[in-house]
């Protein structure tokens, strides 16, 4: 879909505080508005959407219970080349299973 953004408009946006147990989510970023899409339309409880921008973008509200960060370790290119190997032999696996 064309929105008539540049790539570098195409934010994602997380606001936040400490007196609120919510935290606003504007994103751009197809998977992840796909992913708290589906959230809102399962789970509307814990995710709301708040506005659609009509260019691609959505502002949705979110449970602070309800996303979570991962953060990881850089590795080097032998690793990856080794993980990448590895999950395309053994697909059915979740992430987590890689070793």
């Amino acid at each position: 879909m064309r929105s008539g953004l540049t790539k570098k408009e195409k934010v994602t946006q997380l606001y936040t505080d400490e007196s609120i147990d919510y935290i606003s989510v504007v994103t751009h970023n197809a998977k992840l508005r796909k992913a708290l899409l589906d959230m809102a339309n399962t789970q509307p409880m814990l995710c709301k959407v708040i506005d659609d921008f009509g260019n691609g973008g959505y502002e949705f509200e979110v449970s602070k219970g309800a996303l979570t960060f991962r953060t990881m370790k850089p590795i080097n290119e032998t690793e990856r080349e080794r993980r990448s190997a590895y999950a395309k032999r053994n697909p059915h696996l979740p992430n987590s299973e890689y070793k």
